[in-house]
């Protein structure tokens, strides 16, 4: 329905920037179960249905994450007259991590699906790095650990929509974040340092094609 993401710099104090759009859906899947997830996400099914269909929201997303690796290494750069694309391929250059919360269980494995499903190339997958946050509270706190009752703990609630994909990226900042300060350190460093991994996408994709029977 959604696909939504937030950038978090190394200096909390600077918010990066963010990604949303809604995903148009197979109206037939909607008849059969849009009046239950929306009874859930709050999505109306005319918002759903002026959005981009998947592969076109996906490289809208793509296209986000590549702007956002290329200014990261301008930034880097001292010099305005090196190429950043061949910056980019620099030992140095910046690596995506891409985080959230049970996402090893649901995110992850949806986006996958969704390109296998489409015929999109699946290969940008093995230049990142994933971590669930969910691991992260895990071994830091006790309780309930859905990001709702995180972010009214350790957050800042604000005026944020449950299960709206911004919404639900910008409180799992405020977790994230708070919890890093709790142990002392930022949490592209917590996460990258302690939660991070590769994705094994040749396993990844056959797990996949056994469940959906292609």
């Amino acid at each position: 329905m959604e696909i939504a993401a937030v950038h978090c710099p190394v200096d909390a104090r600077f918010f990066g920037g963010s990604f949303s759009t809604v995903v148009c859906t197979d109206p037939t899947i909607l008849v059969e179960r849009g009046a239950a997830a929306a009874a859930v996400h709050g999505i109306p099914e005319n918002e759903i249905a002026a959005g981009p269909k998947f592969p076109e929201a996906w490289r809208r997303f793509l296209f986000w994450v590549e702007s956002l690796l290329n200014n990261a290494v301008a930034d880097a750069d001292d010099s305005e007259d090196d190429d950043v694309q061949s910056t980019r391929l620099r030992p140095d250059a910046p690596t995506l991590l891409l985080a959230g919360h049970n996402a090893f269980k649901f995110d992850f494995p949806l986006l996958l699906c969704e390109c296998l499903r489409h015929g999109i190339s699946c290969d940008g997958f093995q230049q990142w790095l994933f971590a669930d946050t969910l691991q992260v509270v895990q071994a830091s706190a006790r309780g309930c650990l859905k990001l709702q009752c995180l972010v009214k703990l350790l957050g800042d609630p604000a005026d944020l929509r449950a299960h709206r994909a911004l919404d639900d990226c910008v409180a799992l900042r405020h977790v994230g974040v708070a919890l890093a300060e709790q142990l002392d350190t930022d949490l592209p460093s917590l996460l990258k340092r302690f939660f991070a991994f590769e994705i094994d996408l040749r396993s990844s994709l056959v797990q996949l094609s056994v469940l959906m029977d292609i």
